[in-house]
């Protein structure tokens, strides 16, 4: 194996390791927050800001470009609160349904 190589493989590794500590802080934390009620709300308002569940489309290309993207960050924080809380976030579901937080 040639020194470029085990170079390569030594960065690889590196990322690696440091896209798993990434995960495992993001899946920790989500849990964290959707493990309360003030929690759920948090992050409830959050999908709310970003439109989550509504059409983009606006006025104009901006306003509606500008919608897309609040939309793409609340559609990346949905994925990873049900990636990471499943049951809690249907919690937060029933919890908005019925007006009030358990």
């Amino acid at each position: 194996m040639y020194e470029h190589e085990k170079e390569d493989a030594r960065i690889l590794a590196r990322q690696k390791a440091k896209r798993e500590r990434v995960i495992s802080l993001e899946a920790a934390t989500i849990k964290d927050l959707m493990g309360t009620a003030d929690g759920r709300e948090f992050v409830w308002n959050l999908l709310e800001m970003c439109n989550v569940g509504t059409n983009a489309m606006r006025q104009t290309d901006r306003q509606t470009a500008f919608a897309l993207g609040e939309h793409n960050i609340g559609q990346r924080i949905l994925a990873m609160v049900t990636a990471h809380a499943p049951e809690q976030y249907i919690t937060l579901l029933k919890e908005r349904q019925n007006g009030h937080r358990t």
